[in-house]
Formats: C-alpha cells, structure tokens, sequence
C-alpha cells in the first residue's frame, strides 16, 4: 500500500476515535445530535492554529468572479495528529473584495472526508480574513471576532465564530504567510442547532411575525456597536430564522466590520445618514414596545461587566485600543436609562 495512504488512513481512523471521545465527553446534550461538524471539533478542541494551501495566486485574479478553486485545510490535534480535509474555496463579499489584499473568503469541505472522520456534513463556511498584510488589520480582524463575542453573550440567537491563526500556503509561488481568521457557523448549522428554518426569501415581514424580545435585543445590539450595515427589509448581513416551536422569526445578524466598534480604515458612513463617521450611532430599528424595551435594556445592563471582561480579555489587541473599544460602549451604557428612540436617531460618542 502507498505510503502516503496508509498514514492518510492511519490520521482519519485516529480522529475519527478522538472525534467520537469528545462527544463522549460532552455529556448527554451534544450526544443528542447525530454528529460533531467540523466547528464543533475546532471549537471544542481548542485548536488554534491551521493551514490553507491552494493556489492563491489564482484566486486572487478571479476575486471578482464566483469561481471556486480546490485547496486543503490541514490541522494539528490530539498528540500532534495532522488532519487535511479537501475544500474548495471562494471569494465573498462586495466591498471588501474590491479593497482587501486577501478578501473574505468561503470554505466548502468535501462532504464525503467529513463522514470518513465522524463528522456532520456541514461544509459551508465564511472565513473572515485580516483584509491587508499589517498588524493593524489584524487588530481590526479581532475587534470583528469580538463582536461576535459580545453578541453571544446577548442573545441566544447568534451565530457562533472561532478564531484561529490561519497560515497561507500559495501553491504558486510556496509563499506561507499567517494571520489571524474567523470561521463562522455554517447558517445550516446553526439553524439545526436552534431548531429552526432558514428564510432567505422573507422580506419586510411584519414585526407580529417575529420574536419581540430578539426583535428588540438586535436592534439594541446594532446600536450599541454603531452599525448601520444592515438592513432587516433587505435581509442584508442578517440571517433570519423561522423557530419550528412557535413559528416566529428571530434575526441573526454577521458582519459587523463597518460598525464603530470596529471602525476599519475602509469603513465609511452610509450615505442615507447624516453622519460624519461610522462613529455616530444611528437607530435602524423599528418603534419599540415600552415593555419589550425596558427588557430589552435590563438584558443589556445585566450584561455590562461581561462584555468589558471580553474586551480587556482579548489578546492581540492593544491596551490602547481596548480602551478605546470599552469607552465606545461605555458611551452607549451612558444614554441608555434614558434613551427611547421614536425614529431614526443618532448620538455622536
């Protein structure tokens, strides 16, 4: 038998046991599922660095285009077992495609290796990439991992996110270059996992039509990061999902890198806003429910001191910038006693 085979075999046999050890080991909860994705394995196992090597050279002349070119994602686990998994890869996004030197990108893991290692047959995953070559769009890269952070503790209704230390292999020229990325949910996954339905196709559904606390925690959410790029009637960065137990929708929203929170260098004020910087909140929401609303607001103070703990907590990120980052909400915790939006409103920080 070819060398290379037999340990390939060796590898997915190995993992397919550790797989099934950490499902043992999560208790009955997660034994309810059928089977761990790929996410959960990361996740789960802590791993926190991997490879992608594809020809990326490739890729990048075709960033304007749906093309999708093979690659392989490799990690190390367990007692320094290596793991490859075929994925094919795309470029995502609009603005970002244009800008970045490496844009966001999405992962597609063959679905019949995935079954070989015990794992679910989710595939589809976006990869959030650190945009430039530099320190700084790391920095900006983990201050979008930790809007994701922050939303989780929220709300229940949030798409999971798992950061690693990414290295690139270009098969073109063997360049490796590494940086830091986001994996996110696959939307499918995160669909089962909270028993519902993806809609794709609902648009401007009537606020009777969704869970009023979610409806109200997400606008609050958006506000307090200083979002404005979303839109619920367009169905833009948002997800929403159809609950199989009460049949209302509740929203779940990605991509937060044009918040304030963030506030990338490429950034930019939505031109439908009179407003100078990304900065300045504005109030997207719909007219709240008083009684929906003062929930929604004791969630939030509730929750103050953990979301300050998750910022000073990241590593990779500056002092200063974290500073930076807690006074930005603490700007928002400032005007919340007090703040009933009755239209578009904004604050500027």
């Amino acid at each position: 038998m070819n060398t290379r085979i037999f340990h390939s075999l060796i590898t997915a046999t190995v993992f397919f046991f550790l797989t099934g050890a950490t499902l043992n080991a999560a208790g009955n909860e997660q034994q309810e599922t059928t089977n761990q994705s790929i996410f959960d394995f990361l996740k789960a196992n802590a791993i926190g660095e991997a490879q992608l090597e594809m020809n990326l050279d490739a890729l990048l002349a075709n960033k304007n285009s749906e093309e999708t070119f093979p690659a392989t994602f490799r990690f190390k686990h367990g007692k320094k077992q290596t793991t490859e998994i075929t994925t094919k890869v795309n470029v995502r996004g609009r603005y970002r495609r244009r800008l970045c030197e490496l844009p966001p990108l999405k992962l597609r893991f063959d679905k019949s290796e995935l079954k070989a290692l015990g794992l679910s047959n989710h595939a589809g995953y976006k990869l959030v990439t650190h945009c430039t070559d530099d320190l700084a769009s790391a920095e900006y890269l983990l201050r979008e991992y930790l809007a994701y952070e922050l939303y989780q503790t929220l709300s229940p209704y949030s798409l999971r996110a798992h950061l690693i230390k990414l290295s690139y292999i270009n098969t073109a020229t063997d360049k490796k270059t590494t940086n830091y990325a986001i994996i996110v949910e696959d939307t499918d996954e995160m669909a089962e996992r909270l028993d519902g339905e993806i809609c794709d196709n609902c648009y401007g559904l009537p606020t009777e039509s969704f869970d009023a606390d979610n409806l109200h925690s997400h606008a609050l959410f958006q506000y307090m990061i200083g979002n404005t790029d979303w839109s619920l009637e367009m169905n833009k960065n948002v997800k929403l999902l159809r609950l199989n137990q009460n049949g209302l929708h509740v929203i779940v929203p990605y991509d937060f890198d044009f918040s304030g929170f963030v506030n990338a260098p490429y950034a930019v004020p939505d031109s439908k806003y009179s407003v100078k910087s990304v900065r300045e909140r504005v109030w997207l929401g719909h007219n709240p429910d008083p009684e929906k609303w003062e929930n929604a607001k004791v969630v939030f103070q509730s929750k103050k001191k953990e979301l300050t703990q998750k910022i000073f907590r990241c590593k990779g990120i500056s002092s200063e910038a974290k500073v930076e980052m807690s006074d930005y909400i603490e700007s928002f915790y400032a005007d919340l006693s007090s703040f009933f939006p009755g239209s578009v409103t904004v604050t500027a920080p």
